[in-house]
């Protein structure tokens, strides 16, 4: 989902892991005769320029109605985005990965703002990561049921780690003219 602005066109992501987690950095690919440049800077990209990209992969409008996907936080101090963490639940320990790789995005699969807030103070920890996130230039996006119901995404893979005999979507629906797949009942083979 995440790729390089390069004028190759050619997606380019260095990996740095810890633990549970992945921070991107977004580099320019390797220098080799076809692909002449620096390696001194990482890339940047534009802050909607990745939301595009992440949509045109799993596009929002197929995630459930109850579920709250897409750009939840936009920072105002980080149009660019260098390097994104991703992470499937954004928690405390999260974010300050996060901080502490100098990450401008995190890419949390379940959504870290779910219901409404009526205020935002310290007294309970989803309140501190929106502040800690605001104050420190970090913007979120969550896809969840997004990827959820795109075919042959999060459900899907899941799905192709057993063995079946058929698949049926719980709510057949169509998306892109195809079965989505954001619940699935499968037919287990086998003994």
């Amino acid at each position: 989902a995440v790729v390089s602005t390069q004028s190759t066109g050619q997606p380019f992501v260095e990996k740095t892991k810890n633990s549970s987690l992945t921070a991107f950095a977004l580099r320019p690919p390797p220098r080799n005769k076809y692909t002449p440049v620096s390696l001194s800077r990482p890339l940047k990209m534009k802050l909607r320029t990745l939301v595009t990209k992440l949509e045109s992969f799993a596009p929002t409008k197929h995630a459930e109605s109850w579920d709250n996907v897409g750009l939840l936080l936009e920072s105002s101090s980080s149009p660019a985005v260098k390097k994104v963490l991703t992470t499937i639940d954004l928690t405390e320990p999260v974010l300050e990965e996060a901080k502490s790789k100098q990450c401008s995005m995190i890419l949390s699969y379940h959504p870290p703002i779910f219901s409404s807030f009526k205020r935002l103070t310290q007294d309970n920890a989803k309140s501190r990561i929106i502040i800690n996130c605001v104050v420190s230039g970090i913007s979120i996006y969550s896809p969840h049921t997004a990827w959820d119901s795109r075919n042959n995404g999060v459900n899907d893979w899941i799905v192709n780690c057993l063995s079946y005999k058929r698949k049926l979507p719980i709510t057949p629906a169509l998306i892109d003219g195809a079965p989505s797949t954001t619940c699935v009942i499968c037919l287990i083979t086998g003994p």
